[in-house]
């Protein structure tokens, strides 16, 4: 349990950051 857990944890911060940099690379552009 703990582990799945954690492991959708750093899902979500990955895909938030994977987020932030597209959104970043769009305003560059």
């Amino acid at each position: 349990m703990r582990a799945i857990k954690i492991r959708g944890q750093l899902n979500e911060r990955i895909h938030i950051k994977s987020i932030t940099l597209l959104k970043n690379q769009e305003d560059s552009h």
